[in-house]
């Protein structure tokens, strides 16, 4: 169950990273 709750976190990590990234290549896009 810890295992499984840590990949979770790191999944969460980065999707959150490459959502960060998109978002600042699209502010610089615009």
């Amino acid at each position: 169950m810890s295992m499984l709750c840590n990949s979770f976190i790191h999944i969460y990590i980065f999707i959150e990273n490459i959502a960060r990234d998109w978002i600042a290549c699209d502010k610089i896009r615009v």
